[in-house]
């Protein structure tokens, strides 16, 4: 060992170059020998202290560490370092604890590290003493003292174990350590003066933050949306061990990251394998109770979570702590519940038991005559029937260990017990010679312990009995009788854990307790976790609050928390309370809470002071309260924040008269508030102060003042005290009468008793619920308890509450299995004499159910007038439940309100009315359409088609069709019930849909159009109409994918299941029709431009001509199309890329144990994406800017592109591209401008949460107000092998969108601005008409297209990029899974990001903008976007290795021409091999591979990193990294992706040993599969189509390839492409544009086309063709031309 004193020179043996801050100072002191105490943050290199001045200074260093994973680290890295170190603990074999106990004396290591249970042994202490302890190292010393988070008995005798061997020179090691703890552990352990150093407690790269999810489900949505958010290696603590599994299972079930769990209820070898699976990377996450984590040195952890509530801010601090001790920013998250609590109030309870528990477990131990008692601690709590856990149990019997009452064992199997205390030579000499069996007995337990005195030594009897040739039985009653020898303790063999009594003979008062401070220590664990209560509540910087708990002297604002980010952005978020203003507001919320008794909780408290106009209100008897409406100008949800901070700062609390159902009550410190404004001596949040200026106006409006609400505050105290003393005399009375409470007397009864405070038999029989037996039985008591004799106060002036109104019963509702009539009340349903409904109300704020028609056909034509009706009758409510709906109609309502009242879709209105007529009764036109609306239709003719319908739709745009057709009705209403009648059966037996045209307008079509097919069969369509040129676009469509398109339109409609049966198909109209796609479309109809609804109805009419000309050519299922249709089919095509597309609502309803399969029917993952590149004329040889779009799309049905060129004269001229079953182009170019897409993931859905109303299961509470769910009843047909069933299915609405989940309390409603945008097309549309920026960036302004990127070039040399997107303004935090609380209309968003609010650049330097799926900020490396400059709820940044090879085409100063272009765009770089493949290559060199391993490598290391068809090694190392990193994504990196490196990050491998293992597994894998593992990359990957099949080059984008393909596995093992590069395009724009496109599967899919396969070689080799524009280029390669009369009539 060395001597020297310079502690520099030693810092090179830990691989280290300089010290941390105050680590210097400390090696300092030790090596001089002084005493001191280190408190140093976690990370901060606390372990260097000792071990550096283990090797610099002389002698033993003797380390005390709580864990055995602890010490096993330390050790193990020490010895990777070639340090002299060891340890022992009870994992060891005795003989490896002997031998290492000798090297000890032998003075054989610098370092021993030892728990301090070891203490307990005599032969270790005899080894110290042999060596000699230089200096004695504490580590987690905290847990010395008793008012520490983690105190340990063994580690409170450390104290005297430090005289016993020799007051060595000692150094105690906390992270955590209050004032009060840093004394006690000085105190415990007798240091001399110690030097105390504290290095600071901050730890500046965490970043603290805090979420209050309301629920178990919020709470886990929340954890997966954190954990999408943030990568890296994290811990998650919970609580218990269930809940560890629980979440553990959450994670694994919704994200595809790596999880272990880890508590103390696994065993051993479980709890080792999660560690060093955690330790390792083979587990990303742990999920554990605070039994994981101490000592844990792995320095990357990037996020610690609190699952639930830790028990102290020390737990918390030094938990938290774990993240991030590689000094890179990491985050730490505390998910607050209030309800956690319980938990740890009963974890303190369990821990600290009242005395007379302790008492009780003491009393029953010492009754029984077992020795050892084995009885379980689940045992002894059923016996003494406790309340508490059974760990309360194991508490009691640890207090009383330390008192010297018993001993606390440990079994090992069939082992038993010796310990030898005496400090005689032999025990033998003791007993009387006559004894030979004992002293026999003796001497050879003697031999067994060894020098091993004062230890307990386990042996097992069986052998020793063999040995001394005796039987079991009469050794156990010999040593038995051994006992009775001083000095000597014998323990039978036990099972589990067991109890040995010291002095069974000594009663509880005669042990030395103190039960006192067992309660004191009680009192200050739950002041403790208070105290995190409140750092969980605070909105201070959260750091600050820790430093200043911890008492650290720097304690100053970090900057990074939630509540510092948060004042950045709002400014400070506290200004001093002296406004007199403020402190009323916070009187009069106190005041309020005081009212209400200790009854209610916090929303019911915020609905009454606002004033909520609620029924809850009036049946609760709160309206006559005087601070009623007080605080009427406030929304709801400030005052439900602002007691919320009223509960933070200990002004008001939450108590529990019933278990789990907290109310609000008035603490001390506000009741002193109340009385006394002086009192307010804390800063109020300046959100509150500022409030307080509208108090002040309620207030002086209300004719209250402050000092009438404050003489009326000391009557609120009075009635609260009272309120107390009668609900002790109701519990009292209960438990005497062995009854619930509520049976003496209810809730309600006490609070008016408060109230009223009745001083006479008489008043007392006014109050409610006092009746003539009550009065018998508790009168006389009652007038006691509220007129005490010494009483003098005068009642309280609080006028008397009225008694609440009668209940309304409401209809029963009708379901189809029964039909239910109304339960007769006193009062008329909802008052129909003055209804509050209107038109407005539940027609256009409220989505409305659709007709439906499902009644039986009935030729009403062929029928005589007599057979239609019944004989008359008068209507009398025997008749059925149609006549309650009748009477609703005949009593003013409307159908819509009609509709409400009975819980029906309007649908079952209309049909309980035809009952109505039927029956004779009498039905007006005006009670289903207003007169001014039915004058509206008196054009119409008496039989209309209903292509008139939709036509006369068009020409009045403001009446929707359903009101158009339900017009229609009652416009043949007008004459007679049988015409009315008549007309209703229509109604019932016809779809909302429009018709198709009639032949002769779709022949004048099929005339206009002209069709120009040019080489691979491109369209170019020309009409002098948008409706004729979309005709023609239908008809190519039809011509070249027209099952495609029909089965499209199917699914639109919600009519797959019908046709084509299958569960998936079922899942599809199901979603269909509870987004209710087809009735969308129509409602919305009306509303779209003229010229573009005429667009819809041309490209309905196209393919209806192509199938009624082609009829024998085509499957008897293609349905008749309408406009609707076409709509619809526009509604599914964009939901696929926007609805969900952040997996929010399927990952919120998986946590709700509700997913369903049709969550999302048309998502295909296969390689979607896109790339695009737009160069300005600076960039380019021809100096004409140029634009590249490359989609990646599934190569399938729902994602089939159709290349087109559409031209109608002045008024359109575009060549594009768009998803068969489209009518407009949605990317491509016109003479000037041209745009693609790639697409992005803006927050276009919120999931917000209402409170049903406890009145009615069919209302939820918005505004104050009870708003109606509306319920729609579906029936889905299901083809089933021919036969026609049907599936059922109920959905729900309100007017901020449909109901996706539901339980009692709350329903959850998706909020989506793709679910309410209609015009996407009719935008796609005016961005083709744009013919420059500025006409571009007016049709930007629609807003319409709710997401995907755009890049933007023109003639005139602009490039522009746009993060696009239908954003909505979130009035709150970014949405997760967590659903949003929702009780106003402030807490929605109603208004959305402008387009000039949204990440944009135009004409940046470097000439060049491009996307490829990544966010926007580094869309150009000159000059990239600050994320900071938008609001929170926007993407967070990273590129991915496509985007950052896309930057490496464009980041240079290279020019283009429009061929390098295109060039690019097949670039073959595989970037991913660029940053790995060296490391692989060098990982296994350095294990000198040979054979085949040593080939593979070679073969590496000739490849050229591309994925180009005729490579080799390119399939391998793909093959490689499917292994290395399952997943495919950022995962296995050494170094993972920085935005200070954002193109040259990710990169080296971060696990050598399992990347060489995927290597030997991948070598394996390619030679199965391929024959070869060196096989070319084209051999496996091939384009096929038809009898085409060729190698093609690209690959996956999490390669790194900027030719992104998708394969699918074919039957010979190839790698066949199923998605990917679909329509590529690149354009540049000179006088005239030139162009090269290709689609990837060709223009058709019918295998009889010529262009079924022809532009696959183009594709397979990286080419493209040429595009037609001008009319000399489409008649320099045209094939045909046409119009589609004249192709039907060939």
């Amino acid at each position: 060992m060395s001597t020297a004193t310079s502690p520099e020179q030693f810092l090179s043996r830990f691989g280290l170059k300089e010290f941390r801050p105050g680590q210097r100072d400390v090696i300092d002191s030790v090596l001089t020998g002084e005493d001191c105490l280190c408190v140093m943050p976690t990370g901060g290199g606390k372990s260097l202290c000792y071990q550096l001045p283990a090797i610099a200074g002389a002698g033993l260093t003797l380390v005390v560490s709580p864990l055995i994973a602890l010490m096993k680290d330390q050790v193990d890295q020490l010895q990777a370092l070639g340090l002299q170190a060891t340890c022992i603990n009870s994992m060891l074999g005795a003989d490896e604890v002997e031998a290492r106990l000798e090297g000890i004396a032998a003075g054989d290591f610098d370092l021993v590290y030892v728990a301090p249970e070891r203490f307990r042994s005599g032969r270790f202490l005899a080894a110290l003493a042999r060596a000699g302890v230089g200096r004695l190292a504490i580590d987690e010393a905290h847990c010395i003292s008793e008012w520490g988070h983690d105190f340990r008995p063994d580690y409170a005798r450390l104290g005297d174990v430090r005289q016993r061997i020799g007051s060595p020179p000692t150094i105690a090691l906390t992270a955590t350590a209050t004032q009060t703890v840093r004394d006690d552990i000085v105190a415990q352990l007798q240091l001399a003066e110690p030097r105390v150093y504290i290095t600071g407690f901050a730890r500046e790269n965490l970043s603290y933050e805090v979420a209050s999810p309301g629920s178990l489900v919020q709470k886990q949505a929340h954890l997966i949306d954190f954990l999408r958010q943030t990568p890296g290696s994290g811990i998650i603590y919970a609580s218990t061990r269930k809940r560890c599994e629980e979440v553990a299972e959450v994670i694994t079930s919704e994200t595809d990251r790596r999880t272990t769990v880890y508590h103390a209820g696994l065993d051993v070898e479980t709890r080792q394998r999660a560690q060093e699976d955690f330790m390792t990377g083979r587990s990303e996450i742990v999920v554990a109770t605070n039994a994981f984590g101490m000592g844990i040195d792995k320095p990357d952890v990037r996020f610690v979570v609190h699952y639930n509530l830790p028990g102290t801010l020390e737990a918390y601090y030094q938990e938290a702590g774990r993240a991030g001790r590689d000094g890179l920013p990491s985050r730490c998250l505390l998910l607050y519940n209030a309800g956690d609590r319980y938990i740890q109030e009963f974890f303190i309870d369990t821990s600290y038991p009242p005395a007379d528990v302790v008492a009780q477990v003491y009393n029953y131990l010492r009754s029984l005559t077992d020795d050892p008692i084995e009885q379980t601690q689940e045992e002894i709590k059923a016996v003494l029937g406790l309340s508490l856990g059974a760990e309360a149990v194991g508490s009691c019997e640890q207090v009383l260990e330390r008192a010297g009452a018993l001993r606390r064992l440990d079994s090992r199997q069939n082992m038993a017990v010796v310990r030898i205390d005496s400090q005689l030579h032999t025990l033998v000499d003791v007993l009387p010679r006559t004894a030979k069996v004992r002293r026999r007995v003796m001497q050879a337990i003697e031999q067994v312990v060894g020098p091993r005195r004062g230890e307990d030594v386990y042996f097992s009897p069986q052998s020793l009995a063999e040995r001394l040739d005796m039987t079991p039985t009469a050794l156990s009653r010999t040593l038995r009788e051994l006992r009775e020898v001083g000095g000597f303790t014998y323990v039978p063999p036990f099972r589990g854990r067991a109890i040995q009594l010291l002095a069974r003979e000594r009663t509880l008062q005669e042990l030395n307790l103190d039960l006192r401070a067992l309660e004191e220590r009680r009192q200050a664990e739950h002041d403790k976790l208070r105290r995190v209560m409140e750092f969980a509540r605070s909105r201070q910087c959260r750091q600050l609050i820790v430093l200043e708990y911890f008492g650290d002297p720097e304690a100053a604002i970090c900057g990074r928390c939630d509540n510092c980010l948060a004042t950045k952005k709002s400014g400070p978020q506290a200004a001093a309370a002296t406004s007199p203003g403020a402190v009323m507001l916070l009187q009069i919320a106190l005041s309020g809470v005081m009212r209400c008794s200790e009854r209610f909780g916090k929303q019911v408290i915020a609905q009454m002071l606002c004033g909520s106009a609620s029924s809850k209100m009036k049946k609760l008897r709160l309206e006559g309260l005087s601070t009623f409406g007080l605080l009427s100008e406030l929304k709801q949800t400030d005052v439900a924040e602002l007691l919320d901070w009223l509960i933070g700062v200990d002004y008001v609390e939450q108590v529990e008269h019933e278990r789990f159902r907290p109310v609000l009550a008035v603490t001390d410190s506000g009741k002193e508030v109340l009385q006394d404004a002086a009192k307010c001596d804390i800063d109020i949040p300046a959100k509150f102060a500022a409030l307080s200026t509208r108090v002040a106006r309620i207030v002086q409006s209300a004719g209250t003042d402050a000092a009438e609400e404050s003489t009326s505050i000391e009557e609120s105290m009075a009635e609260s005290q009272l309120l107390g003393q009668l609900q002790k005399w109701r519990r009292d009375l209960a438990e005497t009468q062995k009854v619930p409470a509520y049976r003496i007397v209810t809730n309600a009864t006490i609070s008016e008793l408060a109230q009223h405070r009745p001083t006479t038999i008489d008043e007392l029989s006014q109050i409610s619920g006092i009746g003539p037996a009550k009065l018998d039985q508790y009168g006389d008591a009652l007038l006691e308890l509220l007129n005490p004799a010494a009483e003098t106060d005068a009642p309280a002036e609080e006028e008397p509450v009225e008694a609440a109104a009668p209940v309304v019963t409401e209809p029963e509702e009708v379901t189809a299995d029964a039909e239910v009539e109304p339960v007769k009340t006193t009062t008329p349903v909802e008052e129909p004499a003055s209804p509050q409904l209107s038109f407005t109300d539940f027609d256009e704020a409220q989505a409305m159910a659709s007709v439906s028609y499902e009644e039986e056909a009935y030729d009403y034509e062929a029928a005589p007038a007599e057979d239609l009706f019944e004989d008359e009758s008068e209507p009398h409510e025997e008749a059925g439940p149609h006549y309650w709906t009748w009477r609703l109609l005949h009593d003013g309502f409307t159908v819509e309100e009609c509709a409400t009242i009975r819980r029906m879709e309007i649908s079952e209105v209309i049909r309980h009315t035809s009952r109505a007529m039927r029956a004779g009764w009498r039905v007006e036109a005006e009670w289903l359409m207003p007169p001014a609306r039915l004058a509206r239709l008196a054009e119409l003719p008496n039989s209309p088609a209903r292509l008139d319908l939709v036509r006369l739709q068009m020409e009045m745009p403001e009446i929707d069709v359903k009101r158009l057709e339900l017009g229609y009705v009652m416009k043949q209403m007008t004459h007679s019930v049988g015409k009315c009648f008549a007309a209703v059966a229509l109604l019932l037996t016809t779809s909302l849909a429009p018709a198709p045209a009639r032949a002769d307008h779709a022949d004048d079509l099929a005339e206009q159009v002209t069709i120009r097919r040019t080489e691979y069969g491109v369209p170019h369509i020309e009409a002098p109409t948008l409706e004729a040129v979309s005709f023609g676009l239908a008809y190519c469509q039809a011509e070249d994918h027209l099952l495609n398109i029909m089965h499209s339109l199917l699914r639109a409609r919600g009519e797959l299941a019908a046709t084509f049966g299958g569960e998936d198909n079922v899942q599809s109209d199901l979603w269909v029709r509870q987004f209710r796609v087809p009735e969308r479309a129509a409602e919305t109809f009306h509303k779209l431009d003229p010229d573009f609804r005429s667009m819809l109805v041309g490209y309905a009419e196209g393919l209806n001509y192509y199938v009624e000309h082609h009829r024998d050519e085509v499957t008897e299922w293609v349905p008749t199309v309408t406009p609707h249709d076409v709509a619809a089919h526009g509604l599914t095509g964009v939901a696929r890329f926007a609805f969900d597309r952040g997996r929010i609502v399927e990952g919120f309803l998986r946590q709700q144990q509700a997913v369903t399969q049709s969550l999302r029917p048309m998502l295909d993952e296969r390689e979607t994406g896109s790339n695009m590149i737009a160069l300005a004329p600076s960039r380019t040889t021809s100096g004409h800017a140029m634009l590249l779009g490359n989609p990646h799309q599934p190569w399938s049905q729902v994602a089939t592109y159709y290349e087109a060129h559409l031209t109608v004269p002045d008024v359109l001229d575009f060549y594009g591209s768009t998803f068969v079953g489209r009518p407009v182009l949605t990317t491509g170019f016109n003479h000037n401008l041209g745009w693609s897409h790639t697409v992005n993931y803006p927050d276009l859905e919120e999931i917000y949460a209402l409170d049903v109303d406890p009145d009615s299961p069919h209302r939820y509470l918005f505004d104050g107000a009870s708003v109606p769910i509306e319920e729609s009843q579906v029936t889905i047909p299901v083809n089933v092998r021919g036969e026609t069933r049907y599936r059922e299915a109920t959905f729900w609405y309100t007017p901020l969108g449909p109901v996706i989940h539901r339980t009692p309390e709350r329903i959850y409603v998706l909020r989506s601005s793709a679910y309410d945008e209609f015009r996407f097309y009719q935008q796609w549309l005016r961005l083709a008409q744009a013919q420059n920026f500025e006409q571009f960036q007016e049709a930007l302004r629609i807003g319409a297209i709710p997401m995907f990127n755009i890049c933007y070039a023109d003639r005139e040399g602009n490039i522009f990029y746009l993060w696009n997107g239908a954003v909505p303004k979130l009035p709150h935090a970014a949405h997760t899974i967590e659903p949003v609380e929702a009780r106003a209309s402030d807490d929605v968003w109603t208004e959305f990001h402008s387009v000039e609010e949204l990440p944009q650049l135009l004409n940046p330097k470097g000439g060049y903008v491009q996307n490829c799926n990544s966010p926007p900020y580094f869309t150009n490396l000159y000059e990239p976007l600050k994320r900071s400059d938008f609001p929170q709820y926007f993407p967070d940044d990273y590129l991915g290795l496509r985007t950052q090879h896309c930057l490496s085409l464009v980041h240079n100063d290279q020019k283009f021409s429009l061929e390098d272009l295109v060039a690019a765009k097949y670039s073959p770089r595989m970037l991913l091999a660029e940053r790995l493949k060296d490391d692989l290559l060098a990982t296994i060199n350095a294990k000198q591979p040979s054979g085949e391993v040593a080939e593979a490598v070679q073969l590496l290391k000739n490849w050229d990193n591309t994925a180009g068809a005729e490579t080799r090694g390119s399939v391998l190392f793909a093959t490689w990294w499917n292994h290395y990193s399952p997943d495919g994504r950022f995962r296995g990196f050494a170094e993972g992706w920085s935005d200070q490196a954002p193109v040259d990050t990710p990169r080296g491998i971060e696990n050598p040993a399992r990347a060489m293992a995927a290597l030997v597994t991948a070598m394996s894998e390619v030679e199965d599969r391929y024959g070869s593992w060196d096989v070319a990359w084209g051999e496996v990957h091939r384009l096929r189509q038809g009898e085409v099949d060729l190698p093609v080059s690209g690959g996956s984008g999490f390669l790194g390839c900027f030719r992104v393909l998708g394969f699918s596995n074919a039957e010979d093992g190839k790698q066949v492409v199923s998605g990917g590069d679909s329509w590529v395009f690149a354009v540049e724009f000179g006088d005239e544009p030139k162009a090269y496109t290709v689609v990837g599967y060709s223009q058709s899919e019918d295998p009889q086309s010529p262009h079924f396969n022809d532009q696959a070689e183009l594709f397979a080799t990286g080419r493209m063709k040429p595009a037609a524009f001008t009319p000399a280029q489409i008649e320099a390669t045209l094939l045909r031309e046409y119009t589609p009369a004249e192709d039907v009539a060939e």
